[in-house]
C-alpha cells in the first residue's frame, strides 16, 4: 500500500509537524502490512519526493521487512590532551573482530556487535586528527582509540583493532 502527500499540504508547517505527519505515513504502512509498530523493529520503505508530492511504499519486493534488533549506544569518553585525542568506549560481551570502528579529521564512527546486541555511536572529536595515526587496542570489553592532532583535513580511513 503506498501512501501520497501533496507537495504543497504542509507548506508552513513547522518541523515538529512535518515529522509528526511522517511518523504517522509510516505507522499506517506498517500497520496496513500486518506487522505491528514498536521500537527495536527495522522497516525498509522506497521514498520518492518530487514536485507531486511524497510517496512512501513498502521496498521494491512491496513487503515491509522487519528486522529484530538491538542497537545500544555505548558508554564513551572522550580525553582531549596536548599532542592527541583518545577515546575510551564500553562493549561488553564483543568480540574483537565484531568491532568496525572509521574516522575522519573530526569524527570516530563506533559499530560492533553480538547476536541481535550490536553497539553504535557517531562520537565528534574536539580537535582536529590525523585519523591515519590511529591506534585501537580493546581489552575485556573496553575499546581505546588514540589519535594524533592534525591540522589538516582528511577522507574517512578504517582503523584495525588490535
Amino acid at each position: 500500500m503506498a501512501r501520497r502527500k501533496g507537495a504543497n499540504d504542509q507548506n508552513g508547517s513547522s518541523p515538529d509537524d512535518i515529522n509528526a505527519f511522517i511518523n504517522k505515513l509510516f505507522n499506517e504502512i506498517i500497520e496496513s502490512n500486518g506487522i505491528p509498530p514498536g521500537p527495536g523493529n527495522v522497516y525498509r520503505f522506497d521514498v520518492s519526493v518530487n514536485n507531486d508530492g511524497i510517496t512512501i511504499t513498502p521496498n521494491a519486493s512491496r513487503q515491509v521487512q522487519s528486522v529484530k534488533m538491538d542497537t545500544k549506544e555505548p558508554l564513551v569518553d572522550v580525553i582531549e590532551r596536548r599532542d592527541g585525542t583518545t577515546v575510551i568506549s564500553e562493549l561488553p560481551g564483543v568480540a574483537k573482530k565484531e568491532i568496525e570502528l572509521h574516522a575522519d579529521h573530526e569524527k570516530l564512527s563506533i559499530k560492533a556487535g553480538t547476536g541481535k546486541t550490536t553497539y553504535s555511536k557517531l562520537v565528534p572529536l574536539p580537535s582536529m586528527v590525523d585519523p591515519t595515526s590511529a591506534s585501537a587496542i580493546y581489552n575485556n570489553g573496553v575499546l581505546e582509540v588514540t589519535f594524533k592532532k592534525s591540522g589538516t583535513y582528511s577522507s574517512i580511513v578504517r582503523i584495525t583493532v588490535k
